[in-house]
């Protein structure tokens, strides 16, 4: 396989070692499956790895990378959502990439933690998180002063993320011809996950029972609609409402947000006590608290750091991707140089 910007290069190629060969470079058929090879927006590209984790898209198959890429950063940080530890974070990783040159998986990854580092940086300021004190009022507000509107915020941007990974299904069956089939097994979900939301909101609630009652409607008439008889046919759309508990088991999974944001804030609060009270000690209290200090507040940004990789991998792989996507393709590996170690610049 040969990608198209490479096509002339190769074809010149062979013709300068063989001038007589005969070369014939054609396009794949419907019934071969090629490899792929993903090409992003050089922010976006760092979070390849996160999908490469799950697994690639087929060569047919839309590149999910944009939209994904940019919610991780997004759930990452909030999860994160220190603005001390955000700091912390970016010196370590932009400054390792200045020094160090890592094989191309260790610097996408270490790309993606500095990107990172900037939406961790930007919640902590909202949230007034600065290496678990309050140091300046939040912009937004404190998640331990105000933990219902946190939750209404995770899952707010839960309720988002879903919509979002819906409306790709939608595009993806339309484009394979199947757009009656997206309105009626995606469409009617978007009307009632829509209208029941609007039941909490003031000055739209008039709208919900209308919104969410053609959802129901809808998917009570079309979800059985490939069963025999009209009672089949019924069954199988009232059948079909029992996949709102898996919905809304999907937008509670996003109090993880919060949990995690906070768990993260209150050890590093508690840490502080502790150095805090060591620093009182005659004599020995100050650089024994200091050491103390940073190495605590290290061991919470490690483990912090690694929780909200974990966990919002996971947002994307069941939530996100359990919604539309399919994966299994293979990457497209062409004849190259493989570094084997990194190189140290000390310029």
């Amino acid at each position: 396989w040969v990608t198209a910007p490479q096509e002339e290069l190769v074809r010149q190629g062979i013709l300068q070692l063989s001038p007589s060969a005969w070369v014939e470079i054609r396009v794949p058929e419907d019934e071969e499956e090629p490899p792929i090879l993903l090409q992003n927006h050089p922010l976006i590209e760092p979070f390849e790895g996160v999908i490469s984790l799950f697994s690639l898209p087929k060569y047919r198959e839309a590149d999910p990378n944009l939209v994904m890429g940019i919610s991780y950063w997004i759930l990452f940080g909030m999860m994160l959502a220190d603005a001390g530890y955000g700091l912390v974070l970016g010196v370590l990783t932009f400054g390792l990439l200045r020094i160090y040159s890592p094989p191309e998986g260790r610097k996408s990854l270490i790309w993606m933690l500095a990107l990172c580092s900037i939406s961790t940086t930007i919640w902590g300021v909202l949230f007034g998180g600065y290496f678990g004190e309050a140091l300046f009022p939040p912009l937004m507000f404190s998640p331990m002063d105000n933990p219902i509107n946190a939750l209404i915020l995770c899952y707010g941007l839960g309720f988002m993320h879903i919509l979002t990974a819906l409306t790709m299904k939608i595009m993806g069956m339309v484009k394979q011809g199947q757009a009656l089939d997206a309105f009626f097994d995606v469409g009617m979900w978007i009307f009632v996950l829509v209208g029941a939301v609007l039941f909490a909101v003031p000055g739209l609630a008039f709208l919900a029972p209308v919104v969410f009652g053609f959802g129901i409607a809808g998917i009570i008439l079309t979800h059985g609609r490939s069963n025999n008889g009209i009672i089949g046919k019924l069954m199988g759309g009232l059948g079909s409402l029992y996949g709102i508990t898996g919905y809304l088991a999907d937008i509670l999974s996003y109090s993880r947000l919060f949990a995690l944001g906070l768990t993260g804030g209150v050890i590093a609060m508690v840490f502080n006590i502790i150095g805090g009270l060591i620093l009182e000690i005659p004599a020995v209290g100050i650089p024994v608290g200091v050491i103390l200090l940073v190495t605590l507040h290290a061991v919470n940004l490690v483990l912090s750091t690694l929780s909200s990789y974990v966990h919002t991998g996971r947002l994307q792989f069941i939530e996100f991707f359990g919604k539309f996507y399919e994966g299994g393709g293979r990457a497209f590996k062409p004849f190259a140089y493989k570094l084997k170690y990194g190189r140290l610049s000390l310029k």
